[in-house]
């Protein structure tokens, strides 16, 4: 028997890691494949791009945001290939007034 071959493979990386967040805080941090770009977003709209170093370990700087809010975030890495979507919902850490 002759004939060709032809294999398709599909990649995915692993969802990023994400460290709680509060709504005290300016920085998103996390894990997730080394030398990645991250994506944050708020709906559909990007707030953050950071870059994830040679131990995939990030941190982003982000503004303070509402307790409550839902972030989406995603990591391409080198050969363009998109991780699946963590949520992470920001807590509320405020002290009263």
């Amino acid at each position: 028997m002759t004939g060709n071959v032809t294999l398709y493979a599909k990649w995915s990386l692993n969802r990023p890691v994400i460290n709680p967040i509060d709504d005290n805080d300016t920085k998103l941090s996390g894990t997730t494949v080394a030398n990645a770009t991250i994506t944050v977003k708020i709906g559909s709209v990007v707030i953050a791009t950071g870059k994830a170093d040679s131990n995939g370990k990030f941190s982003i700087k982000i503004k303070q945001l509402k307790a409550g809010t839902e972030l989406s975030v995603y990591a391409i890495d080198k050969n363009g290939i998109q991780s699946a979507i963590t949520k992470v919902k920001v807590l509320d850490r405020k002290a009263p007034k």
